[in-house]
């Protein structure tokens, strides 16, 4: 870090406080005054996360911070339209982003026996969007919310508005673990979100989140992404395989009840 800005520089915590006393500003430690810590910083909606430690120097308390990292909720929005089965990707996404959403379309379609039987892809484009098209998006973070999005859109059935989810899906239908997990889950509690669907290898990370944080939001872990939709949208997809796609397998597969009605 640049330790010659004073952001990065040794500070008294009573400092930071007057140097933000008009933005939002949250001070979290690990349990004791002295030790690893963060303090959380929110300016024009963007959250900083400034690692660091709690030290003592002349019977006052000062914040070493080691470097900001910045966390912020992602709204996808998406629809049909009149088309012939393409994909439609707006709002600056990226590369990785973009072979996501790719990935996510071939996982639904897959599933399109469960998901909406009657659906033709044939006659229908589908549209994503990411809202704030000027600013540029990419990561592998928002696979599973894309897979989620577009499920939602096929099936007609609506999606918990508190409810988030991050994570990496494969072609083979896993849930890959990402990073910035503490970020993330502060983001998404700061937005009302109360529960948070992620992949089971980052259940590890969760240490790294404040109790007063964590103990308001539940946890939901996936290795799978018919873990996910079933979840999120009540499908049940437990006896789903491949073979339904081409038709050899027809056992009966339920429906549960959705969460919210879709209008």
């Amino acid at each position: 870090a640049d330790r010659t800005n004073p952001l990065f520089s040794p500070q008294p915590l009573n400092k930071w406080i007057d140097l933000y006393e008009n933005i939002s500003f949250r001070f979290h430690y690990n349990g004791h005054i002295l030790g690893a810590t963060f303090i959380e910083l929110k300016i024009l909606n963007k959250i900083f996360i400034f690692s660091g430690d709690i030290g003592r120097e002349k019977d006052q308390l000062l914040f070493s911070p080691e470097k900001p990292e910045t966390a912020d909720i992602l709204f996808i929005e998406s629809a049909l339209v009149p088309g012939k089965g393409d994909l439609i990707l707006t709002g600056q996404l990226g590369d990785v982003m973009k072979e996501s959403a790719q990935i996510a379309k071939s996982l639904i379609k897959a599933r399109i026996t469960v998901l909406n039987p009657t659906f033709d892809f044939n006659k229908f484009d589908l549209h994503i969007h990411l809202p704030a098209g000027a600013i540029p998006k990419d990561g592998p973070s928002a696979g599973i919310t894309l897979l989620t999005s577009l499920a939602s859109l096929v099936s007609r059935t609506s999606v918990n508005p508190r409810l988030a989810m991050t994570g990496e899906i494969s072609l083979r239908g896993k849930v890959l673990p990402v990073g910035g997990i503490k970020e993330k889950v502060i983001a998404a509690h700061r937005s009302g979100v109360n529960k948070i669907i992620m992949s089971k290898r980052n259940e590890k990370d969760l240490k790294e989140i404040p109790e007063d944080v964590k103990s308001q939001i539940e946890f939901i872990f996936a290795e799978h992404i018919n873990d996910v939709i079933s979840y999120a949208l009540k499908i049940d997809l437990s006896n789903w395989n491949e073979d339904l796609i081409h038709g050899q397998n027809d056992r009966t597969i339920h429906r549960r009840e959705t969460l919210q009605s879709h209008s």
